[in-house]
């Protein structure tokens, strides 16, 4: 179960999931370049996907390319799929107010 802070702005959970380098530029009002929308999918919580915003620069250090989507682990076909690529992601990733990226920086996540 995930616990989110509040935005102190629009008292919402900041629940957008985007790069670090992504909350810098919210927080700094600038733009980022080259944004791409990945979406993760989890098969053992019945195909959920995550959907969250890197900038192409990231994708490119982790050595993945032209790819929108990521499979997480499947432990009942014992299968690692992109779990490995999704763990050293995750490591720059954080979550921020959706109203805030929308606003300051014109960036909606799907839902």
């Amino acid at each position: 179960m995930a616990v989110f802070s509040f935005c102190p702005i629009h008292s919402v959970a900041r629940d957008a999931t985007v790069s670090k380098k992504i909350h810098e530029a919210l927080e700094r009002n600038i733009i980022v370049d080259d944004i791409v929308e990945l979406t993760i999918v989890q098969p053992d919580e019945n195909m959920a996907k995550q959907h969250v915003l890197v900038e192409q620069q990231l994708l490119n250090e982790l050595g993945v390319n032209n790819v929108i989507v990521l499979y997480d682990r499947d432990r009942v076909n014992k299968k690692m799929n992109d779990r490995v690529v999704i763990n050293k992601l995750s490591s720059h990733l954080c979550n921020v107010c959706p109203i805030c990226l929308s606003q300051k920086l014109g960036l909606k996540i799907s839902k």
